[in-house]
C-alpha cells in the first residue's frame, strides 16, 4: 500500500514534516502497490518528475510543496483521462484533486511510496 497526502493547513504541514501528524489533519490517498505500479510503468510519475524535477518512485519519499510546481503538474495534460485505461480513471481524478486541494491549501502533495 503507497499513500499520497496532503496537510490541511500549514501547522498539519508542519507536524507531517516531523513526523508529528494528528489524526484529520492528512488528506490521504491510500492506493493498491498493483495500481502505483501500472501509474509507474504508463510514467505518470515521471512526467511529474520532469514537470517538478522530483524523484518519485518506489524508493524514495518525495514532496512537491512549491505552488509554481504544482500548478505546473495541473496544467500539463497529464490529467487527461483519455490517455489511461478506465479503471486508473478514478485514481487520476483523485491524484487531480490532492493536487488542487494543496494549492487551496497553501501546503504541498507528499508521496509515501
Amino acid at each position: 500500500m503507497k499513500t499520497i497526502c496532503v496537510p490541511k493547513d500549514s501547522i498539519a504541514q508542519t507536524h507531517l514534516d516531523f513526523d508529528e501528524s494528528q489524526p484529520g489533519e492528512l488528506i490521504e490517498l491510500s492506493m493498491e502497490d498493483e495500481t502505483v505500479n501500472q501509474l509507474l510503468m504508463l510514467g505518470f510519475f515521471d512526467s511529474i518528475n520532469k514537470l517538478t524535477h522530483s524523484n518519485i518512485d518506489n524508493f524514495e519519499d518525495e514532496s512537491i510543496t512549491a505552488k509554481h510546481q504544482l500548478m505546473k503538474v495541473l496544467d500539463s495534460n497529464l490529467f487527461d483521462k483519455k490517455s489511461y485505461d478506465q479503471e486508473l480513471h478514478q485514481v487520476i481524478d483523485d491524484i487531480k484533486d490532492l493536487f488542487n486541494m494543496a494549492i487551496a491549501s497553501s501546503t504541498g502533495v507528499y508521496f509515501y511510496f
